[in-house]
């Protein structure tokens, strides 16, 4: 039975005191470390998720096709602390944040989702950025997959109708939503949304996002556009181009650029390809596992994967080095001091796709340091995230939960994060192989129409079920 955030804030309280208690060693300047006793761990463990464990969403009149956004969840969140609870919290909170698909008459569509809502204030924050509202339309495809609720691909649906518009292109040729990084995302949650769905009215707009990125890919392999970060990406996009349309094009696209930077892994330097390693995990090491399973002879795989994963699992915080029994299992920020913040979600993204590729390569003595690292990456972020009867104080303490805060000292969600968070979630609770739900199931066969897939079923694309 998984322990509910009452009860863990309760224990938690009981047991600050004893913090750093006898037996513990000394940390740097003398201070004690902290004990498991001192800071206990969730137990998380068998847990089947479904519509009576989670706030639901009442059927819209007319069907899910007429959902109207926002939509409101019908029931308290309860506590539960188990994993793919904690993501579903992440989408409801999305949902809460939603824009109804027409919002400036005769313009065209806003943003999908308030980018930054500040509860302290009960109001928006600043900025805007279409980017990570695409990722937040990911997400709850998500979730959709994974939990099979229908609001959360109603919200998918939605944002989708909303992102659209703001391709640039003629139909029928390459279409780019904002530049490269922008239109790389929409192609993953596009063709996420097709293959849960089974709708395939938006293979067009798909082909054409596909046209735009491959039209950017010198023939090195390298992008006549974008950053490290949105090269990176595209190792994603492409694999899942490929995944849902069996285009070979994508493929022999996806191999140019993994080579690539594979060539390029010693540029380390400010704004250089591999700057941050932790970025390739999060948006690369899901697809080179699919691809090696498909393609053994790229044998610089397994080398490249375990370097970011090992450069993200060290940067941990344990009961050796963390400040507080709060900061146990979140990963430190990017200057490597501080409490875990935001980003704590790109890195266990990371740790969740490293212990699927370790399993599957046999590297059982990675594979248990990495799934090690993302039970206390899933707690921390449990724990982390903004959930009922924490939000005393602020002008509307119900709007705020489920959502994950920006840092330990500022409470407000950036609507990427929970984006991030809840995908995170997912995999940690798929590959650890401990939680089911509707969606957790073997990936389906291949499409007959499709050709064969290189000895091995159709590439699963990050489908839940396909566990280590």
């Amino acid at each position: 039975m998984a322990l509910t955030r009452p009860l863990l804030l309760l224990s938690a309280a009981l047991l600050a005191a004893s913090c750093g208690g006898d037996g513990a060693k000394p940390k740097k300047g003398g201070k004690k470390a902290l004990t498991a006793e001192a800071c206990p761990t969730l137990p998380l463990g068998a847990y089947t998720y479904g519509p009576d464990k989670t706030p639901t969403v009442p059927t819209p009149e007319g069907g899910w096709a007429a959902a109207a956004m926002p939509l409101k969840r019908r029931g308290p969140d309860t506590g539960d602390m188990s994993i793919i609870y904690g993501a579903a919290q992440m989408g409801y909170y999305m949902m809460g944040v939603q824009r109804p698909t027409t919002c400036k008459k005769g313009k065209t569509p806003c943003m999908p989702f308030e980018y930054i809502y500040d509860p302290r204030t009960d109001g928006p924050g600043k900025g805007e950025s279409i980017h990570r509202q695409v990722v937040a339309t990911f997400a709850q495809a998500w979730l959709h997959k994974v939990t099979g609720r229908p609001e959360f691909g109603a919200s998918a649906e939605a944002a989708l109708q909303m992102l659209i518009p703001h391709l640039k292109g003629a139909e029928g040729g390459p279409r780019v939503l904002r530049d490269l990084g922008g239109t790389g995302l929409l192609a993953m949650a596009l063709t996420e949304h097709a293959r849960n769905t089974g709708d395939k009215s938006r293979d067009p707009v798909i082909a054409d996002v596909g046209a735009y990125i491959l039209e950017q890919i010198a023939e090195d392999g390298s992008f006549k556009t974008g950053s490290a970060l949105v090269w990176i990406q595209m190792h994603n996009a492409l694999w899942r181009l490929w995944s849902y349309t069996q285009d070979q094009k994508y493929m022999d696209a996806l191999l140019k650029v993994a080579r690539y930077a594979n060539d390029h892994k010693n540029d380390r330097g400010k704004d250089q390809y591999f700057e941050h390693l932790y970025i390739y995990g999060l948006w690369a090491i899901e697809p080179m596992a699919e691809l090696y399973k498909l393609r053994p002879e790229e044998s610089w795989i397994p080398a490249l994967v375990y370097e970011a994963a090992d450069d993200v699992v060290k940067a941990q915080y344990t009961l050796e080095d963390a400040k507080e029994c709060a900061w146990v299992g979140g990963f430190k920020p990017n200057n490597g001091k501080g409490h875990p913040n935001w980003n704590h979600t790109l890195k266990l993204e990371t740790m969740a796709d490293a212990y699927r590729f370790a399993s599957w390569n046999g590297d059982a003595a990675r594979a248990e340091r990495y799934k090690a690292s993302v039970k206390a990456g899933a707690e921390f972020l449990l724990r982390f995230q903004h959930r009922a009867g924490e939000g005393a104080g602020f002008p509307d303490p119900d709007q705020l939960v489920g959502g994950v805060p920006l840092f330990g000292n500022d409470p407000s969600v950036r609507i990427d994060i929970p984006g991030h968070g809840s995908i995170a979630l997912l995999k940690s609770a798929v590959y650890l192989g401990e939680e089911t739900a509707p969606g957790i199931q073997a990936a389906p066969p291949a499409d007959p129409a499709a050709p064969p897939a290189a000895d091995a079923a159709a590439p699963s694309g990050g489908t839940p079920g396909a566990a280590p």
